[in-house]
């Protein structure tokens, strides 16, 4: 599928793509790699640092966080999430270089674009109104996704109360710590 056919499908559809024109879509198509991973196979490993930004074009993803150093290989620990056709994954690293806190591997045969930060960056530095709105519907979808953690947590304290020592603890690594 060539760039111009990709961009026609997908601009209105990738919510990372939200208030982009079909020439930005393009132009972001132009700095994308398309990849594609078979069912099982172990896209983004937890602990490494890469820098890409996943969008899930066909297929699902299990975002699956182990523990101990256990199925570091992405077959086994906690599924967090299953996402589907046009959600994205890796904006958590791409946007802050740290290693990655959960594998995410392929629950299907998917079909991804990649964007690699570096190529990202050459975007910013020219002032690309494309990358500036990738960047803030990534802040909004984060912010989302805050939004909703807080909520359960908030509901989860209400109906166990003994659990507010543990989320006091949460709240100091969260925000205590960069206090400045």
């Amino acid at each position: 599928m060539t760039s111009q056919d990709l961009s026609s499908c997908l601009c209105g559809k990738v919510p990372l793509f939200a208030g982009l024109s079909p020439d930005q879509c393009r132009q972001v198509l132009k700095i994308a790699d398309e990849c594609e991973f078979h069912g099982g196979e172990v896209i983004v490993h937890q602990g490494r640092e890469l820098q890409l930004l996943w969008i899930l074009l066909e297929g699902e993803v299990e975002v699956v966080k182990t523990f101990d150093g256990k199925g570091l290989d992405g077959t086994s620990g906690l599924v967090l999430a299953t996402l589907g056709q046009y959600a994205n994954f890796g904006e958590m690293s791409f946007f802050h270089k740290a290693p990655h806190s959960a594998n995410v591997r392929a629950k299907t045969a998917v079909r991804l674009l990649r964007i690699e930060r570096e190529r990202f960056d050459v975007e910013l530095k020219g002032h690309s109104q494309a990358a500036y709105q990738i960047a803030a519907n990534t802040v909004s979808s984060l912010a989302e996704r805050m939004r909703r953690m807080d909520s359960w947590v908030a509901d989860l304290l209400h109906k166990q109360p003994r659990k507010v020592d543990e989320f006091n603890q949460l709240r100091e690594s969260l925000f205590d710590k960069f206090a400045v």
